[in-house]
Formats: structure tokens, C-alpha cells, sequence
């Protein structure tokens, strides 16, 4: 028995899709989107560029299964927590950065969970520490910084 997938037969694979089915994204990006309470995302795209500094407490719905990768471009602005519809790390609201990049997946409809927040101003000394025996990298437990924070 062959099988055949979608992308096969040519189909255009919906961003869900190719997540289960080749393992990877194709990042689409669709320009800078201008901070509002709602981002207005389309299907077309899945990466797109956040300007300004208005407080974001939601993303345009998309299908089930849909990842939109936000790219941050000034200091300033603030995602807003919300337990049902705008999950963030750490059940509280962020305060971007330029070069912050965060990932969400539509959860159901106009429900939104933040999958990865990235702080372009973190480095590798926020994660890692030296060990005194031997020089080499360990994972700090003792890092209690906290992405959900404001600070």
C-alpha cells in the first residue's frame, strides 16, 4: 500500500500541517504589524514584525494548530495575560524589547498560548554558570529569572 500525502498531491499544507507532517515551519513573513489591542494576522503569513508600543492583548483568530511568530522592533510595549484567551509565561503580562521575539499557537477560536518568548537581551550567562572545579558550563539552578515578569 503507498500513501500520499497532501503535500504530495500539491496541496497547500496549512501551517499546522507541516509542523506534523515534515517536522519543520516554513516562516512566511507579512511585513510590521503596528501594536493594537488585536494584531490582525493573515493566513497567508505566519511571521510577522510588532511596531509601537501599544499593549497587545490578542492576535486575530486563526484556524486550530496556527503558530505566528512576533518579532518585536522597539522597547516599551506590553503583551497583556489573560488565563483564558492571551496565555503568556508565568500567568503575567511582559513588557517587550526590541529584538524580543515570542511564538504563539491558537489554541481555539481567539484563544491564544505563548509557546516561547525569547529576551534578545538575555545572554548566555543567564543561564549557565561556571563551575569552580574544572571551568566548564553548568546549567544555573540558582536563576530564578522569571520570562512572565515585568522587570
Amino acid at each position: 500500500m503507498t500513501v500520499t500525502t497532501r503535500a504530495e498531491k500539491g496541496a497547500k499544507l496549512t501551517n499546522a500541517e507541516m509542523d506534523s507532517n515534515i517536522h519543520s515551519l516554513n516562516w512566511r513573513h507579512g511585513g510590521t504589524l503596528a501594536s493594537a489591542a488585536t494584531l490582525t494576522t493573515t493566513d497567508e503569513y505566519n511571521y510577522f514584525d510588532v511596531s509601537g508600543t501599544a499593549s497587545v492583548s490578542g492576535i486575530s483568530n486563526r484556524s486550530n494548530g496556527y503558530i505566528v511568530r512576533l518579532a518585536f522592533l522597539s522597547d516599551g510595549g506590553t503583551l497583556v495575560h489573560n488565563a483564558s484567551s492571551f496565555v503568556l509565561p508565568g500567568n503575567a503580562n511582559i513588557t517587550w524589547a526590541a529584538g524580543d521575539v515570542a511564538m504563539f499557537v491558537n489554541t481555539a477560536t481567539n484563544n491564544w498560548k505563548c509557546i516561547s518568548y525569547t529576551k534578545q537581551s538575555l545572554s548566555p550567562a543567564d543561564y549557565f554558570t561556571t563551575s569552580a572545579v574544572d571551568g566548564d558550563l553548568l546549567p544555573d539552578t540558582t536563576n530564578t529569572r522569571n520570562l512572565g515578569s515585568t522587570t
